[in-house]
């Protein structure tokens, strides 16, 4: 199953992304090709069509998603790419910030709960989004696994940390996956990762921070979050907490 996020506050359908105030950090140098899919996270699921996608280094270089949800445009060639999507009936969401080599990435995902699931997901996480906060999310994928085969991919038993570290009320929360319906929610009373390996920090001060997966005989790949203000914060397959 896929990783549902919480978004902030939520906007108007129309009004787009939110206003950010950040500072973008431009890329001045030469690009390559970024490839991925964009899911819709929703009861309707498959690819998420029609949704704006850019990054933040290269704001010039833009796209559409596709009837399949995938996407193409310039990214930073040997520098990092923050992926960011906005779709008038979606939260705005962005990727953990990548490392892209010389030739470019590929397989970059975005997950995409539409406002019905995002209703649903708060109300399981008993918790109120805050203005003036982002919400981050994660996959923590088990060793040789990812989001588009078998029937779940994440890696059970890990512990998550986040630094800068947060008030014990942000989290981490882990979703709970029952088995017998695969059905997926996030549950405060958890302590470590199930097999849907998601989890997720609450009500995040704007900043840059990492997230860095933990357990006894396992490495993981630790992400590097830009948190803005009114956006989900997705590391979603392949580009999570991997284990290798």
């Amino acid at each position: 199953m896929l990783v549902l996020l919480l978004a902030c506050a939520r906007p108007a359908a129309d009004t787009g992304a939110p206003a950010d105030t950040a500072t973008s950090p431009v890329w001045d140098g030469p690009t390559a090709p970024g490839t991925g899919v964009a899911v819709n996270f929703s009861i309707e699921g498959g690819g998420l069509a029609g949704a704006d996608v850019s990054t933040l280094e290269v704001p010039t270089s833009t796209t559409v998603t596709a009837a399949d949800g995938a996407f193409a445009l310039d990214v930073p060639a040997g520098g990092d790419a923050t992926f960011v999507l906005t779709h008038p009936d979606m939260p705005p969401v962005q990727t953990a910030t990548l490392d892209v080599d010389e030739a470019g990435i590929e397989g970059v995902t975005f997950q995409v709960p539409d406002w019905v699931m995002y209703d649903l997901m708060e109300a399981f996480a008993g918790v109120e989004t805050e203005d003036g906060t982002c919400q981050i999310a994660t996959t923590v994928t088990c060793a040789g696994c990812d989001m588009w085969h078998g029937a779940f991919h994440g890696q059970a038993g890990a512990t998550v940390t986040i630094e800068p570290a947060l008030p014990a009320a942000s989290g981490p929360v882990y979703f709970y996956r029952n088995a017998e319906n695969g059905i997926i929610w996030p549950d405060p009373t958890l302590t470590e990762t199930t097999d849907d390996g998601g989890v997720l920090f609450l009500n995040v001060p704007p900043g840059t921070y990492v997230l860095t997966a933990h357990q006894d005989g396992v490495t993981f790949e630790a992400r590097r979050m830009w948190c803005r203000e009114g956006w989900l914060v997705n590391a979603s397959p392949p580009y999570g907490l991997q284990a290798y």
